[in-house]
């Protein structure tokens, strides 16, 4: 008798609702982990809006943060790098460093509000399929520009912006064209962003909602990544991140004529310092 008791004590609580509930339960926990740990291994963030310490996969006694933006529209948004006028033009030296070499964090790599330069190991380190662009002072993040269409192709930021050609230390980066571009939609302020002035002209060099990468116009400037159209009728090609009055686009130029981020790089056309311009991947 004992045992049949025992037995039916087994069969009611397995198949009890409340078993059933915590069998759910316990089953989304585990699913909700697994998707944690993978995205962690990933991108270091976990299904949250927070910041998060990642460590590095070649130095695993070393560890970085990031920040990761997973509670907002289109969550999923791992924070790479920030464009600030309020500093110096560490995104313009002449060696090119910070878009080909840098191997360490530098800035705030956990706070998408400080407006002040910033790359963060993601950079170089975390592999997506878009990208969009924020400014620092939107706490909602929503993207002034997001690319379409598969643009990083599973890569690094950093391998999809140097697999152009070697640019440091003064080499002219292209001649009247942009060496590629992607597809991107607007949001946000776009309208009323430094560097986005041409979002919505098409000209000689590239269209409307584009985004290109290492373009120049005229004998007269350039951009790392120009915004929108460019060529003689869109503001020629210093309108975006990265932007230069050099006659030949490159890095080595004087630094009164080269901001971080902008439109018309000459000295009495200063983009706002009141706000930056953060990186995100997804």
């Amino acid at each position: 008798m004992p045992k049949i008791k025992f037995l039916s004590f087994i069969f009611l609580s397995l198949f009890s609702p409340l078993f059933y509930l915590k069998f759910l339960a316990l089953n989304r926990k585990e699913q909700t982990e697994r998707k944690n740990r993978y995205r962690y291994k990933t991108t270091g963030c976990f299904f949250s809006d927070n910041i998060f310490t990642t460590k590095e996969a070649t130095t695993p006694l070393l560890s970085s943060q990031v920040y990761c933006d997973m509670t907002s529209v289109g969550k999923g948004w791992t924070l790479i790098a920030r464009f600030s006028n309020n500093d110096d033009k560490n995104w313009m030296k002449d060696s090119g460093y910070l878009w080909y070499d840098q191997q360490v964090a530098m800035g705030t790599t956990y706070s998408p509000s400080v407006n002040a330069d910033m790359i963060s190991p993601a950079f170089w380190k975390v592999s997506g399929s878009e990208f969009k662009i924020t400014r620092s002072d939107d706490p909602s993040h929503t993207p002034l520009l997001q690319t379409t269409g598969n643009c990083l192709g599973g890569r690094t930021f950093r391998s999809k912006i140097i697999s152009h050609g070697d640019f440091r230390n003064g080499k002219v980066w292209a001649s009247d064209q942009c060496l590629g571009s992607c597809t991107v939609q607007y949001g946000g302020q776009y309208k009323s962003t430094d560097g986005f002035q041409r979002a919505e002209c098409s000209g000689n060099i590239q269209s409307a909602n584009n985004i290109g990468f290492w373009c120049d116009w005229g004998s007269g400037d350039g951009s790392v990544m120009m915004i929108g159209g460019g060529g003689s009728s869109c503001g020629r090609a210093d309108h975006g991140i990265g932007i230069t009055e050099a006659e030949e686009a490159s890095f080595q130029y004087s630094t009164i004529y080269e901001y971080d981020f902008g439109y018309d790089a000459i000295p009495g056309n200063a983009p706002s310092q009141s706000y930056s311009l953060n990186l995100w991947i997804r």
